[in-house]
């Protein structure tokens, strides 16, 4: 009778490889914790936040972490972690371009009554207009709608995507037609709000910017009701090119101008966190006390950081995309990236036509014109 081969009692590489990182996760999350809870009352002092934001800030941090994990594992071996990848690039684009104009409450503050007071009101509501309005209405659609719905993706000339709040509300025995009809008006509404907005920021912006020499003076004047006409006329000319898309190109004009207005936006966001940060150390720099602040940013100087980050991350590879394709598109790419190049050579331009300088922090001027 033959001898049989002695068991091979070694662990697969694979299991051991699996075992150290659970462990080392586990290991970071309760170090994670345990630093929290015990910088806890610095932490509070730093961020300038009360100890109870503090704690449901870090509760609320645990929480989506242990979601994230799960879910970002089986996304991954769904879909792969290239995939995964870029299309967390792309719906950043997508959601950055969906809400900008928040920052639209700074500008008003000039035709605002007791500013001081109703500006830190204001923007202290953002973060929950957003969680409720945005991410909570969109997590009840989830659950209503199957995201293999055709009417959400296959849109063209004889099928047309519908809005995902239409749907829902289609769904009604008896009133589902009245119900999503109510709800075209509504979303019409929404999109006339924000249109409006836009017009009073963008004309707001012009105006500021004839006075400080950065566009024709005619741009500067004001009505009887002050009301910048040359500015808001010029921005609406200007938005009136947006019906174009629908009418030249196949589309590619809508395209252009999504990826310019969605990249512009995020330049934007990018020079508010670096004014951010530069207005707080000019502010130390200068002797000031941080207690004259009527308002002070929870978690600086993490968050100016984090979003410096990932606005150049998103920048550079919201459209990473393009270079993905079996055949190389030179418009996508241009559309893609044109925002970039046209911002360095403004900026530039400027600098050097007008022989400017950064400005150094203790030299930063903080008293009103």
């Amino acid at each position: 009778m033959a001898a049989t081969a002695p068991a091979d009692d070694k662990v697969d590489p694979k299991v051991i490889k699996t075992g150290l990182i659970l462990v080392v996760g586990f290991i970071a999350v309760v170090f994670d914790t345990t630093i929290v809870s015990v910088a806890l009352h610095t932490l509070a002092t730093q961020l300038h936040a009360s100890v109870s934001t503090v704690q449901w800030v870090t509760t609320g941090y645990l929480l989506a972490l242990g979601m994230a994990v799960p879910l970002s594992t089986w996304a991954l071996r769904r879909f792969g972690g290239k995939r995964l990848w870029m299309f967390a690039l792309a719906v950043f684009l997508v959601a950055g371009f969906s809400f900008q104009g928040t920052e639209g409450v700074g500008l008003a503050a000039a035709e605002t009554a007791d500013p001081s007071t109703n500006v830190p009101k204001a923007i202290r509501t953002v973060f929950w207009r957003i969680l409720l309005f945005y991410i909570g209405a969109i997590f009840v659609v989830g659950t209503l709608i199957s995201y293999t719905d055709p009417n959400l993706l296959n849109a063209d000339e004889s099928h047309i995507a519908f809005s995902p709040f239409t749907m829902v509300f289609e769904q009604l025995p008896r009133f589902g037609y009245y119900a999503a009809n109510l709800m075209n008006a509504v979303i019409l509404s929404s999109v006339l709000s924000c249109g409006n907005s836009s017009m009073y920021v963008a004309s707001r912006m012009l105006y500021a910017m004839s006075h400080s020499r950065k566009a024709p003076k005619v741009f500067g004047t004001l009505n009887r009701r002050g009301v910048p006409v040359a500015a808001l006329c010029a921005t609406g000319l200007i938005s009136a090119l947006a019906f174009f898309s629908t009418l030249v190109g196949d589309q590619k004009i809508y395209q252009l101008f999504y990826n310019a207005s969605g990249l512009s936006g995020f330049i934007i966001w990018l020079g508010i966190a670096v004014c951010h940060l530069r207005f707080r150390k000019a502010w130390v720099a200068q002797g000031r006390s941080l207690d004259d602040l009527k308002f002070r940013s929870k978690f600086y100087p993490y968050g100016p950081w984090l979003a410096l980050i990932l606005f150049v991350v998103v920048l550079f590879g919201a459209n990473i995309s393009v270079f993905q394709t079996p055949v190389f598109s030179w418009f996508d790419f241009i559309t893609g990236y044109l925002m970039i190049p046209v911002f360095i050579i403004f900026y530039l331009g400027h600098k050097f036509w007008n022989k400017t300088r950064v400005v150094p922090l203790k030299d930063c001027n903080f008293e009103p014109d």
